[in-house]
């Protein structure tokens, strides 16, 4: 009887889904005066936030009620960046499903003689107590020369 040894590698790999996200507001323009990325873990930075974004009065005077967010179970992800209407920002778990990085992606339009806006995009994902990190990207649309 003859015994053979076949030797074999095995490569094991972790990708896990990435998590699933619920849209909580994305809109046009926020009261961010510089590029903004954030974490938010507790509801009284959720509260500050959420004035700055869709809790900004509507030209009718009107003020959208702050979204409930159960941060045992959740965390929010916040991302702003300067822009021109109508250009946006989306924010996107990464497709690889590395855990803890986010895509921030500003669509540029380059229409001519657009108002300069800070467009803001928001999500809630499951909490997780590990760091975040933000990927930016650049998605630039006809006729667009620079970022």
């Amino acid at each position: 009887m003859r015994a053979f040894i076949i030797p074999a590698v095995v490569v094991l790999t972790s990708v896990a889904p990435a998590p699933k996200a619920q849209k909580v507001y994305r809109g046009p323009d926020s009261d961010f005066i510089a590029p903004y990325q954030e974490v938010i873990r507790d509801s009284a930075e959720w509260r500050s936030v959420w004035a700055t974004t869709g809790g900004r009065p509507d030209p009718d005077g009107n003020v959208k009620k702050v979204p409930n967010i159960n941060f045992k179970r959740k965390m929010v992800i916040v991302a702003a960046n300067p822009a021109t209407a109508p250009d946006s920002v989306v924010i996107r778990p990464d497709p690889k499903g590395a855990k803890g990085v986010f895509s921030v992606i500003t669509y540029r339009s380059c229409t001519p003689g657009a108002k300069k806006t800070m467009p803001v995009d928001i999500i809630a994902i499951p909490a997780d107590p590990g760091s975040v990190m933000f990927l930016d990207k650049t998605v630039k649309g006809p006729g667009c020369t620079a970022a």
